[in-house]
């Protein structure tokens, strides 16, 4: 069996999520009809609702970021959504009013979000751009990390990210899906923070993970997304209509190694959720499979016609032991090189494999994501001993 080896620093299925700003700039020579393009399309033709208001603390424009001078009616603020800009941006705002989404969306294609509890959370609220307190019941999306007020949940909207197709669409281009706000860290185009404690501020792009502070910076760069190594792509995923993952289709260039991941939930003090969520956030929630449910078979069934690619298992040395007793008995052509991630009791195999000897929830992901993909392959021997008891003569 192939095994990665790292450092000692080591680091529910469900259709698919993510709140995103969905606007172009240029409009794609695209088919209409084309399901990719019109999830991809990111201005639906809804003006705000914009009101001349009176600001009694300091404000910022949502759209440029800059600050509202002025006494009295310093700029506008959309009633459905809560968007504010100066009075001379107004015609620059795109016309994606979030509150009217659905109108134009079909209903096949909007998508939940996965709400989940969270607490001592600091930021603001994606659907009424209001302030997210400690004290407050904020919930979060466990795929794309958007925020809600407890009472603000059934207002948001179901315009999570889209992972997977039923048909392979007609172009595998993938544009960026950028998610607003509470974001860390500085813009990759003019290095500004991304981030700020007055108001929602900055984009993420769920796929490439690039980050920028202002739509203006959004407009400045190429609207095609690199994605990450190791994330599966939406548009190289056909479903065919079905929910079982087995029977899924990968189309994966022969250059490109993806990641498979398994996560074994009743590992390590219940800490499978948690990772999960974090995982949900960097990679494809597609490519990541918990054991509970159909077990390895499962994940290796999908990624069948995958030339190259590489596994994470999330578990103990019994987790890694069964995915690869599995291996062995499906006798791939081409076996995948596993990585651990160790979540058991004893973990002796990661430990021997230079992945450490136990996960913290302080433990990075991107990092531990970072040594998988850059890990040496070994290849290693599996044996079987049994015992019998000494026959009397």
């Amino acid at each position: 069996s192939a095994c990665l080896v790292g450092s000692e620093m080591c680091i529910r299925d469900r259709y698919g999520a993510l709140q995103a700003v969905y606007f172009r700039m240029e409009p794609l020579p695209t088919p209409e009809n084309d399901s990719l393009y019109r999830w991809q399309v990111q201005e639906w033709k809804q003006k705000h609702n914009f009101i001349k208001t009176t600001f009694v603390t300091p404000t910022y424009c949502d759209f440029c970021d800059q600050f509202l001078w002025g006494v009295s009616e310093q700029g506008l603020k959309c009633k459905a959504c809560n968007f504010i800009a100066h009075h001379k941006c107004e015609k620059s705002v795109p016309l994606n009013c979030i509150a009217e989404f659905e109108k134009f969306i079909p209903e096949i294609e909007l998508i939940e979000h996965c709400f989940y509890p969270r607490k001592n959370i600091h930021g603001f609220c994606n659907v009424c751009r209001g302030l997210l307190q400690p004290t407050m019941n904020t919930y979060s999306c466990s795929i794309c990390r958007y925020f809600v007020h407890k009472e603000c949940q059934l207002r948001a909207p179901r315009n999570c990210v889209l992972q997977y197709f039923k048909e392979f669409p007609n172009k595998s281009l993938i544009e960026h899906r950028w998610i607003e706000g509470n974001q860390k860290g500085s813009c990759s185009r003019c290095g500004q923070s991304s981030a700020n404690m007055i108001h929602l501020k900055g984009y993420r792009c769920y796929w490439c993970h690039k980050k920028v502070c202002s739509f203006t910076c959004i407009k400045a760069i190429d609207s095609r997304c690199n994605l990450q190594p190791l994330i599966l792509s939406p548009t190289l995923i056909s479903s065919g209509g079905s929910t079982d993952r087995s029977c899924w289709k990968l189309k994966i260039d022969p250059s490109e190694c993806p990641l498979l991941v398994f996560i074994n939930m009743r590992s390590g003090g219940q800490q499978g959720a948690f990772l999960q969520r974090k995982l949900n956030s960097l990679l494809n929630p597609v490519q990541i499979l918990d054991l509970s449910i159909g077990g390895p078979k499962t994940g290796f069934a999908m990624f069948r016609d995958v030339q190259q690619y590489k596994t994470l298992v999330c578990g103990g040395d019994g987790t890694v032991a069964w995915v690869l007793e599995t291996l062995d008995l499906l006798n791939l052509p081409k076996p995948p090189p596993v990585a651990v991630l160790p979540l058991g009791t004893g973990n002796d195999l990661s430990r021997a494999l230079g992945w450490g000897g136990g996960y913290s929830k302080d433990q990075s992901i991107e990092t531990i994501l970072i040594n998988v993909q850059n890990a040496k392959v070994i290849y290693m021997d599996r044996w079987k001993l049994e015992i019998k008891p000494k026959e009397d003569d």
